[in-house]
């Protein structure tokens, strides 16, 4: 993003109209490997509890952080999606859950889902979207729904379809 007026245009760069057709769909985020040194080093600096930096309690290992868990989820998004869509900033983060924890040497697959995207409103749109994260073992260790905004197609592309309003 360039400004507060909108982001580059670039010729693959998915705006509200396109992410409108999208609702229902789900995009791969992709693996991530969770180290013990990763899980400890984060702790340290953002949530410094006993089983993130000591020996893990009843777990019997060190576990990520839920916070760390979020990062991990967000950094998996942007390679994979948001980085492609015309992301204006984030607005909310209605939900999230951690059934199960998260421990070193997992590897952690990402999805997020376009769960609805609003009527446009000031050149932008408000998208609903879930995420998940799944360990190696095909446990969800992490689920989350959030909004986004994203901004509409510039009025200078013509040839592009609107946001439906409906």
């Amino acid at each position: 993003m360039n400004d507060i007026d909108g982001p580059a245009t670039e010729p693959d760069l998915v705006y509200a109209e396109e992410l409108a057709q999208q609702v229902g769909i789900t995009h791969q985020l992709g693996d991530y490997l969770v180290t013990e040194e990763e899980i400890r080093a984060f702790a340290r600096q953002w949530d410094p509890l006993p089983l993130h930096i000591g020996d893990g309690g009843h777990f019997g290992s060190v576990v990520a952080s839920g916070v760390h868990t979020f990062a991990m989820f967000q950094r998996l998004a942007v390679a994979a999606v948001y980085s492609r869509w015309a992301v204006l900033a984030g607005r909310g983060l209605r939900e999230m859950h951690l059934p199960s924890p998260v421990f070193p040497g997992d590897v952690l697959t990402g999805a997020v889902r376009v769960v609805a995207v609003e009527p446009p409103r000031k050149n932008r749109v408000r998208v609903e979207l879930e995420g998940s994260l799944e360990n190696q073992r095909g446990q969800t260790v992490f689920t989350v729904a959030l909004d986004s905004y994203v901004h509409c197609r510039p009025a200078s592309e013509p040839g592009r379809a609107q946001v439906a309003t409906e």
